[in-house]
């Protein structure tokens, strides 16, 4: 089949192909490598001893030609081979003399950027050999060309003015004729439409497209084809992903464990909405620095959704590594990232170069960056829901009447229930002692030898027994052979066990068939608690009929199961391990058939009626639920809300206590009265004034009474809260957060009074949100308890630190969390904060003299507790109290109470689907102050949040509350501000033409390079902002030009005079980028999928993508035919066909992409499994339609693929080369196969033409 690839060399247009490569994008991303992994690491590790006047081994490190010269061993950098770099040998500890930093080997990932900067060249822009001004003159630096005001110019003179259009084309062809230069001739309709389908939409033009703009004549044929790809949804998608460059966009943080960000996806989506939308390029910019700050934030028509917040997800889209040994240096590496990121994209400068320094070139002092960082310091990660907040404040305001009316009825009924409750606590030990004395008469009478046995594995040996798998190992175990240490409660000697040396082999034991013929099975269980997984069945006819799991623990207990109605069956007992994860293994001994069931509860229920039915005031069912109750809950535990009045009980009923009773004891050991405070956060005072809300679960202040929580599934009153600032309040069903103020970490320890369910506390050091691992694990605590509990922080090793306390809640049924104080201390929590059980509840149990008055006292001290918690008094003991009774349903709503909640329930129906997207939001307004040479260590001058003084003439600080991201929004996007509109139509031009007015499109600084039209760039810039900042009528503008529409062929005179094109005398020849590529490849082979939005494919993982991180499960070859803008990106796991293609790495802004021509791409068009599959996909799709002539297929390929038809040559060639095809396959099953086969060849040969990815 090599044969075909000769149809490429046929074609003559290729043969004008030149290798496209442009150096300085490659130069910027080296730059850009240098600056945000090189230089830290210099400053952190090496600056220390080698530069300013601390020299050793005559060696400097602080500027490109120390390194070059070297020091006393010689040159210490050879760029490109690190092999002979003497900094490679130091760093890699290689040679015991020459160990560099001495104190200890650096990081692995920092020896492996060195590394790959030296590969690369050892790029070090310290030391250039461009122009520099000495001293730091603002004034002097901002009279380069980008800080001057746009101005409108009028058109240039012409000479042909018969060739001009557009306004566009005066400008170009003044620079054409200068150099005496002419336009070249009008692209053909088929080169034009291709152009423009793939510059506006990113895919192929349709046979059916190409043919309708051939055919229709009009003078409006053209711009109505740009007005129908302007409007097409495709549009955003295209252009979103020239955004996504800009912003490093990826969805996992890479480093070596490659954690998902988690909830990027929905910023994608915003992106091509906004380019769909035509959203105004200033309210775009708008959201991107402050969308969370808007005042009026831009709201989905249709689905509700907050889209400015969106905006701000760039700011955490770059890496990140977890667990970070050095918070401040990981906190600064991430803002100089972002400061990077925010300053090219939307200014076209690189104001990270001041990050150790005032800028070597540009007009930006080490100030201005501090300024910068400062505003992005005193802001915050979050996960933003992006419900409508006003439609849902409307709705949470509708769900606090309902419940308010709801608690009302509660406060109402609910004491009505207490009454007679202390009977049921004073019955429990005549109940456990009735219950005992009758089983114990039940064992006397029972002869075991009438029990029979099915399975005791006391032989040692599985026999009787059918095994499956490994799990159960050869042979039963013992005490002796188990490697489990806290296994107990087995008889004899041996057991089945499924845990051998792990819990992860799989298998199961089938007893022999037995026929039932006694009332109860008994058995000994232990082990995992999961359901049809780790369990004991009980089969009859093969079907399971009884099943039962373990408890999660290795101590066998007793079971019984009735099974009296299966008498005379046949049944045989199943042990099961089907489960690998935690606890995934069980033991079973001891099972038999008998006329006396083991289980004690089986006695407990005809004792349970028997005492009901002696006492008026009992209850079957509720006693029923007193006593499950009190066997999954240790009353004689000292923190249990009934101990005091449980010993009590039992003092009376004469039943054995061995407790700790004294509760004047509780806490005393834990607290010092003298002990140095602060409180952050106190329902008294205003201490919680400045704290932040976000979302809806929380109100905008503390509340000052008792409130109920309503969770569950079902939806009913589960817990009861005290005054608080809790997030309860509407609905659990809520998402919110509740932020305090920032603080420098003075104090040992922070606590914070909380209690709720699945839900958490963070301390939040340096903005660090990563938090994992044994280093910062103990920031991060969940609540999952319905009394009030202190949860303690150890600070006392980020003491310097700034840092915060996060309350967060998810949306759920269950989810809320609930705090009334915050203190900050050192030592112990100061006594005045602990809480003892109340007094007045416990004045009780001072006078009674019996079980009856113990029972009336006992329902007297619960009614007095329930009017503390209504009346906001009730402490920590009380809350516990009552929720007590409340979770495990010992006190019942009434039935109006019940209507009520009806009416609640209906319209927490209404609350939308929680949706979160990462985001930012706002901290204080907090100075900060500027790192010496970019060392955090090195703390300078004080600065607060500011703009660019280049940009707006001042230094004053933005007048701000918060962090000034709002004003900084503004300041960008001003009309002093000459860059931002400037910056944006030359990012337009480039994606266009191949090539920026500004050819630097990332940096438009004294390192930048020259605009080649700079009156065209302002004529632009100026239209851009008079049209409102629309995107789409600058790109219409641009496309309804001459210039745009003129052919790729070069004249001669234009090659000698401007070899690089820059005055565009004709089009670029340009490679389609890699995502053009792929998403023409599904295009043209009829896979593509045109589903938009939503969560990303994910990833197909080849067996060569390797690595810590690597995700569980890889994503379709085809990514289900998706658009790839839709398919996950991974920072350790980049699709390699897009890396070939160029797809940059994301890290930094790329505006500019590397625009290669190099082996690995025909090797991967020729043997990616991706391209394979398409080609054959399309060449299935090309044998349905039966042609029985070839002709017409090959015409239908070329169109499809290459936009244009073959010539005669190519068909009767192409023709030519299938028969011999046909007949030189000898391997394929059937004649189909063998058609399929050859056709494939064909379709993958088109895929491989320069003619197919490349534009002309």
């Amino acid at each position: 089949m090599q044969k075909i690839f000769a149809i490429a060399l046929n074609i003559p247009t290729l043969a004008m192909l030149v290798v496209l490569f442009s150096p300085d994008s490659a130069k910027t991303e080296s730059f850009d490598f240098f600056e945000n992994r090189i230089r830290p690491s210099l400053v952190k590790y090496c600056y220390p001893c080698h530069s300013g006047l601390q020299v050793k081994g005559n060696l400097r490190l602080d500027s490109k030609s120390g390194w070059v010269v070297g020091g006393n061993k010689g040159r210490a950098i050879v760029p490109y081979h690190p092999s002979n770099s003497l900094l490679m040998t130091a760093i890699n500890y290689q040679d015991p003399n020459l160990s560099m930093p001495p104190k200890g080997k650096l990081p692995k990932e920092v020896i492996d950027d060195f590394e790959t900067w030296i590969k690369e060249g050892a790029n070090d822009p310290r030391d250039s050999h461009q122009p520099t001004i000495k001293s730091f003159d603002i004034q002097a630096r901002s009279n380069h060309w980008c800080f001057q005001p746009v101005r409108y110019t009028k058109l240039p003179t012409v000479i042909d003015t018969d060739w001009p259009i557009t306004r566009i084309d005066h400008f170009v062809l003044n620079k054409l004729e200068e150099k005496e230069l002419r336009p070249a001739s009008q692209a053909k309709k088929r080169t034009l439409i291709r152009r423009l389908t793939y510059a506006l939409i990113g895919l192929p033009p349709t046979p059916e497209e190409i043919r309708s703009f051939e055919d229709d004549k009009s003078d409006m044929a053209y711009e109505d084809l740009v007005d129908r790809l302007l409007a097409s949804p495709r549009f955003g998608e295209k252009w979103a992903r020239h955004w996504m460059d800009l912003v490093r966009y990826a969805e996992s943080y890479g480093h070596e464990g490659d954690f998902s960000i988690g909830n990027v996806w929905p910023y994608r989506d915003y992106l091509i909405r906004a380019f769909n939308q035509d959203i105004p390029y200033d309210q775009f910019v708008r959201e991107h620095i402050a969308g969370d700050l808007l005042l009026e934030p831009r709201i989905h028509p249709k689905l509700g959704y907050n889209e400015s917040v969106m905006g701000t997800a760039f700011y955490h889209l770059g890496e990140a590594t977890h667990s970070p040994v050095d918070v401040r240096q990981d906190e600064s590496v991430r803002l100089s990232n972002q400061i990077d990121v925010l300053s090219k994209t939307f200014l076209g400068l690189t104001v990270g170069c001041a990050q150790c320094h005032d800028h070597k070139f540009d007009p930006i002092s080490t100030a201005d960056y501090y300024a910068l960082f400062n505003t992005l310091a005193n802001s915050r990660m979050t996960f933003a829901s992006i419900q409508h907040p006003e439609k849902l404040q409307s709705l949470t305001d509708r769900l606090k009447l309902s419940k308010h009316k709801l608690k009302q009825n509660f406060i109402d009924t609910w004491p009505q229930q207490i009454k007679k409750i202390g009977y049921f606590l004073t019955a429990l030990p005549e109940l456990k002692t009735r219950t005992l004395l009758n089983y114990q008469e039940k064992r006397k009478q029972h002869n075991t030898k009438e029990d029979s046995l099915i399975g005791d594995f006391e032989s040692g040996t599985y026999e009787g027994w059918t095994v499956s798998g490994t799990a159960f190992g050869e042979f039963p175990s013992s005490r002796n052979n188990s490697t489990q240490k806290d296994i107990d409660g087995f008889q004899g000697r041996h057991f089945a066990n499924s845990y051998l040396k792990s819990a992860t082999p799989k298998g199961s034991l089938l007893s022999s068939p037995f026929k039932i013929n006694k009332p109860y099975i008994n058995f000994l269980i232990s082990g995992g608690n999961h359901q049809g997984k780790t369990c004991a069945n009980l089969r009859i006819e093969g079907q399971v009929v009884l099943t039962q799991t373990g408890r999660n623990t290795d101590k066998l207990e007793a079971v019984s199961w009735s099974v009296e109605s299966f008498t005379g069956k046949t049944a045989q007992f199943e042990i099961v391990d089907n489960y690998s994860g935690g606890w995934g293994h069980i033991l079973v001994d001891h099972i038999f058939q008998s006329n006396l069931s083991t289980d004690i509860n089986h006695y407990y229920q005809k004792m349970i009626e028997q005492l009901a039915t002696e006492n008026d005031h009992l209850k079957v069912d509720l006693l029923k639920k007193w006593h499950n109750t009190r066997q999954k809950s240790d009353f004689d535990n000292k923190d249990h809300p009934l101990f005091h009045w449980w010993k009590e009980v039992r003092r009376l009923s004469n039943d054995p206590i061995s407790m700790q009773d004294d509760h004047s004891q509780q806490s005393k050991a834990t607290v010092n009265p003298t002990n140095e405070y602060r409180v952050l956060g106190s329902l008294s005072g205003e201490n919680f004034k400045d704290w932040r809300i976000e979302a809806t679960a929380f109100p905008v202040r503390p509340s000052q009474y008792a409130d109920i929580v309503i969770s569950g599934i079902d939806r009913h009153i589960s817990s009861l809260v005290p005054p608080s600032w809790h997030s309860a309040g509407s609905s659990t069903r809520l998402a919110g957060a509740l932020r305090s103020p920032t603080f420098d970490v003075k104090h040992d320890f922070v606590h914070v009074r909380a209690m709720g369910h699945n839900s958490q506390i963070r301390i939040v050091i340096n903005n660090l949100q990563i938090i994992r691992g044994p280093l910062h694990g103990g920031l991060v605590h969940n609540v999952n308890s319905t009394k009030p509990t202190w949860h303690k922080f150890d600070l006392s090793r980020w003491k310097g630190h700034r840092a915060y306390v996060e309350l967060l809640q998810d949306s759920g049924n269950d989810n809320f969390i609930a705090a009334d104080l915050v203190v900050l201390h050192n030592d112990q929590l100061p006594v005045k904060f602990t809480q003892q059980p109340s007094e007045s509840s416990l004045s009780y149990l001072e006078s009674y003299s019996n079980l009856t008055s113990l029972a009336e006292n006992f329902e007297k001290s619960l009614i007095h507790t329930f009017h503390r918690w209504y009346n906001g008094s009730a402490d920590s003991s009380d809350i516990d109290l009552l929720n007590f009774f409340l979770s495990n349903q010992l006190l019942k709503t009434v039935d109006n109470v019940q209507i009520n909640l009806s009416d609640y329930i209906k319209l927490e129906e209404l609350i939308p689907e929680d949706q979160r997207v990462v985001a930012m939001t706002d901290g204080p307004n907090r100075p900060g102050v500027v790192y010496v040479s970019g060392d955090y260590r090195q703390e300078g001058a004080s600065i607060s949040s500011r703009f660019l003084e280049v940009l707006s003439q001042s230094t004053s600080p933005f007048n701000s509350e918060g962090s000034g991201r709002l004003e900084l929004a503004e300041s960008m996007i001003s009309a002093e501000n000459p860059l931002t509109a400037r910056v944006m139509v030359n990012r337009i031009w480039h994606h266009l033409f191949g090539r920026g007015i500004v050819p630097t499109v990332d940096n438009f600084g004294h390192m930048g390079q020259e605009p080649s039209h700079p009156q065209l760039l302002d004529y632009l810039a100026h239209q851009f902002v008079r049209n409102k900042w629309s995107v789409k009528s600058i790109i219409r503008e641009i496309v309804l030009s001459q210039v745009f529409q003129i052919s790729s062929n070069q004249s001669d005179e234009s090659k000698l005079i401007d070899p690089t094109n820059k005055l565009l005398q004709a089009m670029n020849v340009r490679r389609l980028e890699s995502e053009s590529i792929r998403d023409g490849m599904l295009a043209v082979s009829g896979r593509l999928n045109l589903e938009m939005y939503g969560p990303s494919v994910k990833v197909h993982l080849t067996p060569f993508m390797i690595g810590r991180g690597k995700p569980n499960e890889s994503g379709p070859l085809d990514g289900n035919g998706r658009r790839s803008i839709y398919i996950e990106i991974r920072r350790n796991f980049l699709p390699a066909m897009m890396l070939t293609f160029d797809m940059p790495t994301p890290f930094a802004t790329i505006g500019n992409r590397n625009r290669s021509n190099v082996p690995s791409q025909a090797l991967t068009l020729m043997n990616d499994p991706f391209v394979m599959d398409q080609a054959k996909f399309w060449a299935k799709k090309i044998l349905l339609n039966q042609q029985t002539v070839p002709e017409k297929q090959i015409q239908e390929i070329f169109e499809k693929a290459l936009s244009r038809s073959p010539s005669p040559e190519e068909i009767e060639m192409i023709s030519e080369i299938l028969k011999k095809q046909v007949s030189s396959i000898h391997d394929a099953s059937s004649e189909k196969d063998i058609y399929l086969q050859s056709w494939t060849d064909l379709t993958h040969a088109i895929f491989n033409l320069k003619e197919f990815i490349y534009l002309f």
